[in-house]
């Protein structure tokens, strides 16, 4: 069976990018059985917040701008490692959780030729999850994140997309990916973190898989989950309120994105910092965001920054 997790991180600011992260991981078909618990499965190897092991949980339990992501990149890296032949010294960096696609995009963002201060990395020792894995048969696919730059949002925005459409656009995007890595008669359950109040989703299923017929099991107003069956597969998708802490996969896929997010945010703010001294940070939400672009106002028409690069327009 594959199962698959999406969430996204940086839905609400308007500074810095949209990012979805996305995790899957096969594992033993069981009949039928869509419901794993992979905390269960992995545990000690893995455990929530404050517990032993590696933390998988969501992120705003795991990051705070005081302590930094250093427990967001100890969890993400311990299962992208578990793809990897080999393990290495360097902390991640945008390069090894964005596709090229979208690390092409962010480049044209000049702050991102700013060091930022990153730590070159450390040793590390993922086997207590690889043999966790191992012992129960399963095995991380793809470990990631997507990232969506203000450009590119707004390009979006353009065309007539509204946020929550250009979200869905990437999800949608995912969705399709991932379950294309199923064997053929392998089935598939993607657990996606409920967007916003949405609460249907069939059409927008539909029209991800091309199928003409989305069976509807459950439409409530903390889960919505659908299945297409196509031939000898079956996949079914549950988009869930509080998705982090009901799926191992989810909760990975959104310390991914906020991880992505808090690299770039790194860069951006350190590249503002080095040119005007004792600038206050930002996060990017709208409130502080403002202030951020008050305070840069006289520096960004200086260094020719257009708005349009610069800031969501919703």
């Amino acid at each position: 069976m594959l199962l698959i997790g999406i969430d996204e991180a940086g839905y609400g600011p308007v500074l810095g990018p949209l990012c979805h992260g996305y995790a899957a991981i096969r594992v033993p078909d069981t009949a039928g059985e869509t419901e794993f618990d992979l905390w269960r499965m992995l545990h000690p190897a893995v455990g929530r917040a404050g517990e032993p092991g590696f933390m998988i949980d969501d992120s705003k339990k795991l990051y705070s701008s005081a302590e930094g992501v250093s427990v967001l990149e100890s969890g993400v890296r311990a299962f992208v490692e578990c793809i990897v032949s080999a393990a290495s010294r360097r902390a991640l960096d945008l390069r090894e959780l964005l596709p090229a696609d979208d690390l092409a995009d962010l480049l044209q963002d000049r702050w991102l030729e700013c060091a930022a201060g990153e730590p070159c990395g450390h040793a590390f020792d993922c086997s207590p999850l690889k043999d966790a894995l191992a012992r129960n048969g399963a095995e991380v696919l793809t470990v990631g994140a997507r990232a969506q730059s203000a450009r590119a949002f707004n390009k979006e925005v353009k065309r007539g997309a509204n946020k929550a459409e250009a979200s869905w656009r990437i999800i949608s995007s995912e969705l399709r990916r991932l379950a294309a890595l199923a064997r053929p008669d392998e089935s598939v359950f993607a657990a996606v973190d409920r967007q916003g109040g949405r609460k249907f989703y069939a059409a927008l299923v539909g029209e991800t898989f091309e199928s003409a017929l989305v069976h509807v099991e459950c439409e409530s107003e903390s889960l919505s989950v659908y299945r297409i069956v196509h031939g000898p597969r079956c996949t079914r998708i549950g988009f869930y309120v509080d998705g982090d802490s009901k799926h191992l996969l989810i909760a990975l896929s959104s310390m991914a994105a906020k991880l992505a997010r808090e690299k770039y945010m790194q860069r951006f703010n350190a590249f503002f910092l080095q040119h005007q001294p004792g600038l206050r940070p930002t996060a990017g939400y709208y409130n502080d965001a403002q202030r951020f672009l008050d305070d840069t106002k006289t520096l960004r028409r200086r260094l020719k920054i257009s708005d349009r690069d610069l800031i969501r327009t919703r």
